[in-house]
């Protein structure tokens, strides 16, 4: 694993987390909607009728998908402080700095040039040396 593939996985955990709140809302919205009769099917009289109400499956699903969002939540927790301890460890303060805005912050360049009050191509420069600088932790090497 690269320095900016090992940086970057915050950012692709956060999406993913936001991926799955708008399926658990889907879920949920589903739950409050009624299901129609379906009269293309022939009806056939079963001796084990379904007697869950209709919702109970997306609410089950809802709360499935919250509950794997609790799981990634604790994770990037923990990759949080990892990213920011590998990133502590770059000697450059200014290094330091853009990392930590465009890793942990997920700032833009442009945005983290503003904010440094240096050039664009200044904080691309710096960006691309920082990531020469950073070391990866033994147990991300090798995803």
């Amino acid at each position: 694993m690269t320095s900016k593939e090992y940086l970057s996985q915050i950012y692709n955990l956060d999406h993913k987390i936001y991926l799955m709140r708008l399926e658990a809302e889907e879920y949920r919205r589903l739950s409050y909607s009624l299901p129609g009769q379906d009269f293309s099917k022939p009806f056939v009289k079963s001796s084990n009728p379904n007697t869950e109400a209709p919702f109970m499956k997306w609410l089950i699903k809802a709360l499935d998908k919250e509950k794997e969002i609790e799981d990634l939540l604790k994770k990037m927790e923990e990759l949080t402080n990892d990213i920011t301890n590998t990133i502590d460890e770059v000697e450059n303060l200014d290094y330091r700095v853009l990392l930590k805005l465009r890793y942990i912050n997920q700032m833009t360049i442009c945005d983290i040039s503003e904010r440094m009050h240096i050039s664009i191509p200044t904080a691309k420069r710096w960006h691309r040396e920082a990531l020469e600088v950073v070391e990866v932790p033994e147990k991300y090497r090798d995803l």
